[in-house]
C-alpha cells in the first residue's frame, strides 16, 4: 500500500495527511522517496511517549526545533510551519506507532490532528508572514498505526486510509 501512496500521490497536491496501516508501511521506502526528491524527512516514533508534552519533545528533537520551543500546540504549529533552519522543497513527517495517541485524552488526538492540518495549510499559503509572495511547499504527515487507529483518526479529518 505504501507503494501506491508513493507512486500515485502527487506530493504537491492534497491530501497532505494520511493514515497508513503498519501492515503496509515501510519507513525506508519513504525515506528513499524523500532523498530522491530532496525532501526533508522526519521519522517520529511516539511508542514511548506517555503524554502530549513527551510527544512534542520527540517532534522537537526530530525536527531540530530551537531551544526556545515552548512545548505547546501553538509553538509546535509556529516552528513546524517555519523550518527555516532545514529548508527543502517539500517535507514528509512520519508518525510511527500513532496508536499511542489513543491512550492520551481524546482532546489531544483531535487537537493533534487539527494542528497537523493547520501546519499543512500554512505550507500551502502563497504569502509569508511579512506579505511576501512565496511558493507553496508540500508538507505531509503520515500517521502510521493499526487499522483500529486509522479507523478512529481517519474520519476526524476525512483522512484517506491505506
Amino acid at each position: 500500500m505504501i507503494d501506491l501512496f508513493l507512486e500515485d500521490q502527487d506530493p504537491q497536491k492534497p491530501p497532505f495527511m494520511h493514515c497508513l496501516s503498519t501492515r503496509a508501511f515501510d519507513v525506508k521506502q519513504v525515506e528513499q522517496f524523500c532523498l530522491q526528491r530532496g525532501y526533508g524527512f522526519y521519522d517520529i516514533d511516539i511508542q514511548d511517549a506517555c503524554s502530549r508534552e513527551a510527544m512534542l519533545d520527540l517532534f522537537a528533537a526530530s525536527m531540530k526545533f530551537p531551544a526556545y520551543f515552548g512545548r505547546n500546540w501553538d509553538a509546535f504549529v509556529d516552528l513546524a510551519s517555519d523550518l527555516s533552519w532545514d529548508k527543502h522543497p517539500g517535507y514528509i513527517t512520519v508518525v510511527e506507532n500513532a496508536d499511542r495517541m489513543l491512550e492520551f485524552p481524546r482532546k489531544d488526538l483531535t487537537t493533534f490532528l487539527a494542528v497537523c492540518n493547520a501546519i499543512t495549510s500554512r505550507w500551502q499559503e502563497e504569502e509569508d508572514e511579512y506579505g511576501n509572495t512565496v511558493k507553496p511547499v508540500s508538507f505531509h504527515f503520515l500517521l502510521v498505526g493499526s487499522d483500529a487507529f486509522c479507523h478512529q483518526a481517519g474520519p476526524l479529518l476525512n483522512l484517506p486510509t491505506q
